[in-house]
């Protein structure tokens, strides 16, 4: 199971985990997102900006706890941040609180940083590298083994300071598990054989709330000095700096690619570079829990940490880093060209570049199609162009007249039906003019305050035409779409006279026959009541007979 989990329903297109992930790790198509597991350097801005809750975190919070119910001997190795997450100073409060809820022990990544630290000195030291890039960040470490293998020869050949402790741990105690406890999602797939689960520190935390639980300062409780690793800067500031080599910091996955890409193009010469992946470094992390403590806070204690690191000075730090670049293919010239005039791009001006795919521009974008990652639809001017296009052709071929108005009854869009009902020469501007020069604007002011639909039947005097209406207003604009039905109203019409003639016709024979029958009943003797009723009967089967 991958390190992020998505509820693609909950998707709304906003193709903003797209342009928030810096290596375009990201796949939208057919309406799904998806993480591309190779590609992706877990940095994590996509789940932190993902206003949906579409991404989340792989919990592996219920795996280590089925490991302390086995009674195996968890061991929590916990990254320098920890000051950030549990907002205290010293480790001890933490070591304490961790035990509580069933780890056997803690140790702080610190120590292993000291280690770390004295590693990168004896390279600089003995092998006198053009440059050495500091692996103390996973995230980098993976930026480098999928996007840059060639710089590999730069990349310290050493442990991680959470590996470095975690190895530290298994050689004062075999049979123990190895838990990471820290802020960043590359961790979760960083595999050196001695970490065997990690967890978030929000993962720890949910589940230290449901003790009501959580780490409590301690009197004068300090930390290894090597906590410095857990902050932007902090790996240079422990350095023993010499003269042959300048020493740079820099943090964000942008400023990193931009560095690499520095050595990558051979600009930089006897340097030692500190790369963060996040802005401030761990205590940035993208698990932090939200009430998190700043990053200036944060500083500010860790630089009273000066406590001795308490680790075997023993432990094989070293480490080869994989070349795990991935096959990349790119379309020709001309399959380019295919793509962009596909979505609507048949020149540089038609290039617009606004990101709102994702992608920073358009040839990015369709190389992206090219690839697989992303579909044609997902050009919003694109679209939006199309659909505009669509709707002017609907409106240009609809036999219905349609006339679009603003709140204040002013046209702003006419097509050509309506000026073939309405009788107006097809050469007058007419948008930009009141409605009512053409149509009874009275009419639409119960829909104007209603905010409903009307349905009526309108004799246009002017024209000699009767019109079906329908009117619609959506809180912006006024739509009418009326359709000529001068033809059907005046068969209607003719039906009703026909019928009232009917009526008239038949009333005048009855009472006609009633006169004849009432003076051949006076001759007779019979009653005229009967022969009334008869003749009623009659006449209203005539009626029902005409309105069948």
């Amino acid at each position: 199971m991958g390190v992020l989990q998505y509820k693609t329903a909950n998707c709304q297109n906003c193709y903003k985990c797209i342009r928030h992930c810096p290596v375009k790790a990201i796949s939208f198509v057919n309406n799904r997102v998806h993480i591309l597991d190779q590609e992706c350097i877990l940095c994590g801005n996509c789940v932190n900006i993902c206003p949906q809750n579409v991404l989340s975190v792989r919990n592996d919070m219920m795996k280590v706890i089925a490991m302390i119910r086995e009674g195996k001997k968890v061991i929590a190795a916990v990254d320098s941040s920890y000051v950030a997450a549990f907002k205290t100073t010293g480790f001890e409060s933490v070591r304490k609180a961790l035990k509580e809820v069933g780890f056997a022990d803690a140790v702080e990544t610190s120590a292993g940083a000291c280690l770390v630290k004295k590693q990168y000195e004896e390279i600089l030291q003995n092998t006198c590298p053009d440059v050495l890039i500091a692996s103390h960040c996973d995230l980098v470490n993976r930026l480098i083994q999928t996007r840059y293998p060639e710089l590999l020869p730069y990349l310290a050949p050493v442990l991680t300071p959470m590996q470095a402790t975690a190895k530290a741990v298994k050689i004062s105690h075999p049979e123990a598990v190895v838990v990471s406890v820290s802020p960043c999602l590359a961790k979760k797939e960083e595999y050196h054989g001695n970490v065997e689960e990690t967890l978030t520190f929000t993962d720890v935390l949910e589940y230290m709330e449901k003790y009501a639980f959580r780490p409590e300062e301690q009197p004068n409780d300090t930390a290894c000095a090597g906590s410095m690793f857990a902050v932007s800067g902090g790996v240079v500031s422990l350095m023993n700096p010499t003269d042959e080599y300048q020493y740079l910091c820099v943090g964000g996955v942008e400023e990193c690619r931009n560095v690499l890409d520095d050595v990558k193009a051979g600009k930089l010469h006897h340097v030692f570079l500190e790369l963060n992946g996040c802005v401030g470094g761990c205590v940035q992390g993208p698990c932090m829990p939200e009430n998190r403590q700043s990053r200036a806070e944060s500083w500010l204690k860790l630089k009273k940490n000066n406590g001795l690191c308490e680790i075997a000075d023993n432990v094989d730090v070293f480490c080869e880093y994989e070349d795990k670049k991935i096959p990349v293919s790119l379309p020709t010239a001309l399959e380019l060209e295919t793509i962009l005039e596909s979505m609507g791009k048949y020149s540089l001006k038609d290039e617009r570049n606004c990101g709102g795919c994702g992608y920073n521009t358009c040839r990015e974008k369709a190389i992206a199609v090219f690839q697989g990652k992303a579909d044609r639809e997902t050009c919003v001017p694109f679209v939006l162009t199309k659909t505009e296009t669509v709707s002017k052709q609907v409106l240009k071929t609809s036999p219905n007249a349609v006339i679009a108005l603003d709140q204040s009854f002013r046209i702003t869009s006419f097509n050509r039906s309506a000026y073939e009902l309405l009788e107006v020469d097809p050469e007058t501007n007419i948008i930009g003019q009141p409605v009512d020069q053409y149509l009874d604007a009275d009419q639409f002011m119960s829909v104007l305050s209603e905010g409903s639909i009307m349905d009526v039947v309108s004799y246009l005097p002017k024209q000699h035409k009767y019109v079906e209406k329908r009117v619609v207003y959506d809180g912006e604009m006024i739509l009418i779409i009326m359709k000529d039905v001068t033809e059907q109203q005046e068969k209607e019409e003719l039906r009703k006279s026909l019928k009232r003639n009917t009526i008239e016709i038949t009333d005048q024979i009855i009472n006609k026959q009633m006169r004849i029958v009432q003076e051949i009943a006076s001759l007779l003797g019979e009653t005229t009541a009967e022969t009334k009723i008869a003749l009623k009967r009659l006449r209203d089967v005539v009626v029902d007979r005409d309105e069948d």
